[in-house]
């Protein structure tokens, strides 16, 4: 249990700087925040 939680903590806060965690748990918010303004901006 102690390895679950601190692989599960660990490896998802350092790693989630570039918007990993946050693709997994809002990917429609992480991906409509650059869509929409790479889109009208192209």
């Amino acid at each position: 249990i102690s390895r679950k939680s601190e692989v599960s903590t660990g490896p998802r806060l350092e790693p989630f700087g570039p918007g990993q965690v946050y693709n997994a748990s809002k990917a429609q918010q992480v991906h409509v925040l650059p869509a929409a303004p790479s889109d009208q901006s192209n």
